[in-house]
């Protein structure tokens, strides 16, 4: 073994011996017995003295090299992480791997509504459902807002990229005297329902029309 890989490993097992000591310290208040460990590795003995001085006695130590206090401030904190609690897992969102054939039911399957989605993109309702009848053509809609949008209903962009980009739809519940299916125009650019929308604040249609940045 060459020396330099030889003292690379030397200097691994006194960091793991100084972090154990450590981590009892901190574990137990500071009861663990510096004697004991000083006698349990003497090749590290100076080494857990000072260090046990420089964490538990204040500033009232012998002065180390700025090397050794760099390494004894990084043990500390590795001691003081493997102490920690583990943090709690975040929550894993379930995405629906059934067609999206509706805006609404993906907010509803989320666990939202129109309203919370709206919410989330900063919106009105009004082109919330807009964009549930496909009134606004897909390729004008920010990138930003249709993520967002895929976000909120739980669902991948693709699957809304595609949803957006199926015929648009004419109100549900809505009556007509002719029997024939009334044809629904074309979409309009999402620039112009922001225009057009009077509950768009300035606010709203600046951070749209700027792409969506916050």
């Amino acid at each position: 073994m060459n020396p330099s890989a030889e003292n690379y490993l030397q200097d691994a097992d006194r960091d793991a011996v100084l972090t154990a000591f450590t981590q009892e310290r901190t574990l137990t208040g500071g009861a663990a017995a510096l004697s004991e460990w000083m006698e349990r590795y003497p090749d590290q003995a100076r080494d857990l003295a000072r260090l046990a001085a420089q964490t538990w006695a204040g500033e009232d130590h012998e002065p180390a090299a700025p090397e050794t206090e760099a390494r004894f401030r990084s043990i500390g904190l590795a001691a003081l992480r493997a102490c920690r609690p583990e943090p709690k897992r975040a929550e894993v969102i379930t995405f629906s791997t059934a067609p999206m054939t509706s805006l609404l039911a993906a907010a509803k399957a989320a666990g939202g509504n129109a309203d919370t989605v709206a919410s989330a993109l900063d919106l009105p309702i009004a082109l919330f459902w807009k964009l549930h009848r496909r009134l606004i053509a897909p390729d004008s809609l920010p990138l930003a807002l249709t993520t967002l949008l895929a976000d909120a209903v739980h669902r991948t962009l693709d699957e809304v990229t595609a949803y957006l980009r199926m015929p648009p739809q004419i109100a549900a519940g809505a009556s007509f005297r002719s029997d024939d299916a009334p044809k629904v125009g074309e979409p309009e650019s999402f620039e112009s329902a922001l225009q057009a929308e009077p509950e768009v604040t300035d606010a709203q249609r600046a951070r749209w029309l700027s792409g969506g940045g916050e």
